[in-house]
C-alpha cells in the first residue's frame, strides 16, 4: 500500500516538473524498487526520500531541484513560523532507522516575524549530509552557513526533507551591503532572488543577483542567469553578436537602480498577509 501511495505521489511530483510519459513510467518502477528494498526493514519514509532524491538527480539541472514555484503569499500561508535568526552551529545525526542522515542547524532567534513564536535557540533540520561513514546527498536541499543571518519560512516540526517552505524559496540571506553610497540590508533568497518593491510599493521577487564576499552584490552573467535576455546586437547576416562584458560601473548602476525591500517591508507584508 505504501509503495502504491508513493508511486502516485511521485507521479504528481514528476508530472508537474518533467514532461514525458516514458520518464514517468520509469520513475514509478524506480520507486517500486526502492520500496521493495526498504519497507522490509521498516524504512518506508527513507525509501520515499531516497526515491525522490534519485529521481531529482536524474531530472533536475545541476544547480537546483525543480520545485513548484510559490508566490510570496503562498510562502506566508504555508509557513508555521517566519523567523529572523543567525546560525550558531551545524551538526549532523543519523535517523532512528540508521538509513538517513540529517543536517541540523541551531538558529539563535532574533525575532519571530509571523506565526508560532520561537525564541532562544531553535533547531531546523534538512535531509542529507555526512555522519561517520554514512553520506547522503540530495540535490537542491538548502545548506546554511554558520554565522550567517537568515529569514526562514518554516514548516511545523516534522520529518520533512526541507524544514523551509518551498526549499530555497523560503530562505532569505540577510545581506549587509552598500547600494550606491548607502548602507543597506538586502534580503536575497537561496535561489538568488532579492526581495524588492514594485512601482506601487508591493513586495516582489527581483531578478537574480549574486552575493559575494563582504556582501558585494553583482548581476549574474548571461551564462549564469537562467533567464538571460536574448542578444540585442546582430550582424549583417542576422546572427547575434556577443557583447562585451559589463564594466563595474555598469553593474553598480544596475544594482543601485533596484528598489530593494527592507526587513520593515517584509514585516508589513506578513502582518497584512496573516491577519
Amino acid at each position: 500500500m505504501s509503495a502504491v501511495i508513493a508511486r502516485k505521489g511521485i507521479a504528481m511530483f514528476v508530472g508537474s516538473t518533467i514532461a514525458g510519459k516514458a520518464f514517468l513510467k520509469a520513475s514509478q518502477r524506480i520507486v517500486s524498487l526502492f520500496f521493495s528494498r526498504s519497507t522490509s526493514s521498516g524504512g518506508t519514509l527513507i525509501g520515499l526520500v531516497l526515491a525522490v532524491a534519485f529521481l531529482v538527480c536524474l531530472s533536475a539541472p545541476s544547480e537546483a531541484t525543480r520545485v513548484k514555484r510559490l508566490s510570496l503569499s503562498q510562502l506566508s500561508e504555508r509557513a508555521d513560523s517566519v523567523i529572523l535568526g543567525r546560525v550558531l552551529a551545524i551538526s549532523t545525526h543519523v535517523g532512528p532507522e540508521g538509513k538517513m542522515v540529517w543536517t541540523d542547524y541551531d538558529i539563535m532567534v532574533e525575532e519571530t516575524l509571523a506565526g508560532t513564536p520561537k525564541s532562544g535557540v531553535t533547531r531546523v533540520s534538512f535531509a542529507g549530509g555526512k555522519s561517520g561513514n554514512l553520506s547522503i546527498g540530495i540535490v537542491g536541499v538548502p545548506k546554511l552557513e554558520q554565522g550567517q543571518r537568515y529569514v526562514l519560512f518554516l514548516f511545523p516540526p516534522g520529518p520533512l526533507a526541507s524544514a523551509a517552505v518551498g526549499w530555497g524559496q523560503g530562505i532569505f540571506n540577510v545581506v549587509e551591503t552598500t547600494v550606491g553610497s548607502s548602507a543597506r540590508t538586502v534580503l536575497v533568497s537561496y535561489d538568488r532572488e532579492p526581495l524588492q518593491l514594485d512601482s506601487s510599493g508591493m513586495l516582489m521577487r527581483g531578478s537574480p543577483i549574486n552575493v559575494g564576499e563582504s556582501g558585494r552584490l553583482t548581476v549574474p552573467s548571461a551564462q549564469e542567469s537562467p533567464r538571460a535576455p536574448e542578444p540585442q546586437v546582430y550582424d549583417a547576416n542576422g546572427k547575434p553578436v556577443s557583447q562585451p562584458p559589463q564594466q563595474p560601473a555598469q553593474v553598480a548602476a544596475q544594482i543601485s537602480e533596484r528598489n530593494f525591500a527592507t526587513l520593515d517591508d517584509l514585516r508589513e507584508f506578513l502582518s497584512v498577509e496573516r491577519r
